[in-house]
């Protein structure tokens, strides 16, 4: 589980940083 739950987090990390650098 903790596994999974790296993975959608660098998805989000990622989205915010591209909205940050936007």
């Amino acid at each position: 589980m903790s596994g999974n739950l790296k993975y959608p987090k660098v998805t989000f990390d990622r989205k915010v940083n591209s909205r940050r650098l936007v």
